[in-house]
């Protein structure tokens, strides 16, 4: 094995030196072809790449490929042998070397289909926030999946809609609202009109456990779904359960 090691190179062989490599027969992984035999570490590499080591993407990385190998062949008296050379142990674990299609397919199906619950849920801020991180998501595996672009649009255009009923409100009832908000919690009510930057997809992605809880809350009152009372409540509530402090 030594002789195979060098700069940019990787081996993952079926046994170390003086180790006999094991088979395993009627393997049936193929539907197309009948029964036969295969080394039991070529059966374990091939279900590996055809997704059984795939990650929630469908991606199949160098270390998970590896882990899966070894974890199928731990009762069998045959160790692996992986040697990799030119790079951190992590960048190399970390190396994409096939794509189980079915999965990666069904994942991104899968993303979709929430984004699109969600955003027709209409169940509040925690509805667009849980919208823009399954999108960031989507971005992130295939930034040119045309529902990209659809999402980001049919996120922000109802957001935006808040932008001025926002403000409007929190104003008109800013000498009854503020003493009780800021009783004990100072500088809470005007943080409150700084949540209009949030009210958009790359806003609400990066939205903070405090602003997202200020902001159902707001959003319920506005849309006639909690009484004035119940927001100072729940307002006051957000500041003390996520440590709130005054810039």
């Amino acid at each position: 094995m030594r002789n195979f090691a060098g700069e940019g190179r990787i081996v993952l062989a079926s046994s170390g030196e003086n180790q006999q490599a094991r088979e395993i027969n009627n393997c049936d992984h193929i539907s197309s072809m009948p029964p036969h035999t295969h080394g039991i570490f070529s059966y374990h590499l091939i279900k590996g790449l055809e997704g059984e080591a795939a990650d929630e993407f469908g991606y199949v990385t160098l270390g998970n490929l590896q882990k899966y190998i070894e974890a199928n062949m731990h009762d069998i008296n045959q160790k692996t042998k992986f040697v990799a050379e030119g790079g951190s142990q992590s960048r190399i674990e970390n190396i994409k070397i096939a794509i189980a299609s079915d999965k990666y397919t069904q994942t991104i199906k899968d993303i979709i289909e929430d984004i699109r619950s969600q955003i027709d849920t209409d169940g509040g801020i925690d509805s667009f926030k849980l919208a823009s991180i399954k999108l960031d998501k989507l971005i992130k595996i295939e930034p040119k999946n045309p529902k990209v672009d659809e999402f980001t649009k049919s996120i922000n255009t109802v957001l935006q809609k808040y932008n001025d009923p926002v403000e409007d409100w929190l104003s008109d009832n800013s000498a009854v609202l503020r003493p009780q908000i800021e009783n004990g919690f100072p500088g809470l009510y005007p943080r409150l009109f700084e949540l209009e930057r949030y009210l958009s997809f790359d806003g609400l992605h990066r939205i903070s456990e405090l602003d997202s809880c200020l902001f159902s809350a707001i959003y319920d009152v506005i849309n006639g779904l909690s009484e004035i009372d119940t927001f100072v409540w729940r307002c006051r509530a957000c500041a003390k359960r996520f440590h709130y402090a005054a810039k």
